[in-house]
């Protein structure tokens, strides 16, 4: 059975055509989540090799635009860059009653002038983009940010040109099929802040807003409200080689008490069911922890996995780093966890089966890596 498993194992060119025009039927009739305007094309091709490679990242400081972590992801030339959320921090100061897209625009100015982004937009390059809390709105923000789709309309802007008096459809989740030679790479990308419902938090362990997040599994909590998991099990079961997963937090660990999938066990639960009764395997990619790390959920300790579920955590590209040096992960793959400004790159061998993760550093070299191939992936 080969790692990404797809809904049959004849492979011809007729076969590669006809999977096309379904591909672009089936988008046809889908609600992608976000206006139509925003995205031209969700069918998109990649370079027909072996070999694809996905770059991603998050938690980028707009203000360092000359970081040397540009100047390493541009020398990868990467087929598809995810920016994963935090791609750029919103002062608190500036998220009030008299905020105006004028005031964002400040920011993502910022961020546009960057030389390393500029350039990557440039390249052939797919570039594709979700938020979290502090380009979406305050630290930790959910459904309850009174200026989302205000900062909705500039985010959509800016990483897909729609113009500002669009209608939006509530939300930024989408998905993108890409067609390699004759095998199909789906990337999912999650919105878990403008329909989350408030953390339950340990006032004890600071300030109110800022207290340790606490797993609860009281009545009417969300994730990702109801359109968008209706959106998601349609998704996990289109017909794709292999789906990328793209959570702007954290899915699989459960010992830290920062934002987690973790929070609210019930929905980290439907998550993972949906993942176990996919069409194809899947990887999760996320960010927000300023720390990387490699995260194994073992299929033995989760009975409809059919493989170990893997997640690859990249943070900070710019942003402050060094954290977590102390932390717990009873899920972590590897020895440690990463504490330098890094992006993660995903080379994908399809011809083997074969995935390699990396986590690469401001000076473009591989400071940890893991491979996950049909050897030992793959229950039989």
């Amino acid at each position: 059975m080969a790692l990404f498993a797809s809904m049959s194992s004849e492979r011809d060119p007729n076969r590669s055509v006809m999977r096309c025009l379904l591909l672009v039927l089936v988008i046809g009739f889908v609600n992608l989540g976000i206006p139509h305007a925003t995205v031209s094309n969700n069918v998109k091709s990649l370079p027909s090799t072996n070999i694809t490679q996905i770059a991603f990242g998050s938690c980028i400081d707009e203000r360092k635009r000359n970081h040397p972590i540009w100047k390493a992801l541009n020398s990868k030339k990467p087929d598809v860059m995810v920016f994963m959320g935090d791609n750029l921090y919103y002062k608190h100061s500036d998220l009030n009653q008299d905020t105006t897209l004028d005031t964002l625009n400040i920011y993502y100015d910022r961020l546009g002038k960057t030389p390393g982004l500029q350039r990557l937009r440039e390249s052939s390059t797919e570039i594709l983009a979700t938020w979290d809390d502090h380009d979406y709105g305050p630290n930790d923000s959910d459904s309850t940010f009174s200026l989302k789709k205000l900062t909705q309309t500039q985010f959509l802007n800016f990483w897909y040109g729609t113009p500002v008096d669009a209608e939006h459809r509530p939300g930024i989740y989408q998905s993108v099929f890409y067609t390699v030679g004759d095998k199909t790479l789906q990337v999912i990308l999650l919105d878990t802040r403008f329909f989350r419902t408030p953390w339950k938090r340990d006032l004890r362990a600071g300030e109110p807003s800022y207290g340790a997040i606490l797993s609860t599994t009281e009545s009417g909590e969300t994730m990702l409200g109801d359109a968008q998991w209706t959106w998601l099990e349609d998704r996990f079961q289109q017909q794709a080689d292999l789906h990328i997963l793209v959570s702007s937090i954290q899915v699989l660990p459960v010992d830290h008490d920062s934002e987690r999938w973790d929070g609210m066990p019930k929905e980290r639960d439907r998550l993972l069911q949906l993942i176990s009764s996919a069409s194809a395997y899947t990887i999760i990619l996320s960010g927000d922890r300023h720390l990387a790390e490699a995260s194994k959920l073992p299929r033995s300790e989760y009975a409809d996995l059919k493989y170990d579920l893997y997640e690859i955590t990249s943070s900070p590209m710019t942003s402050g780093a060094g954290h977590g040096r102390k932390e717990i992960n009873r899920y972590r793959a590897l020895k440690k966890n990463v504490r330098v400004n890094n992006f993660g790159l995903l080379t994908i061998d399809w011809s083997a089966d074969t995935i390699k993760a990396e986590f690469i550093n401001r000076r473009g070299n591989s400071v940890q890596q893991i491979s996950i191939s049909k050897e030992f992936n793959i229950k039989n």
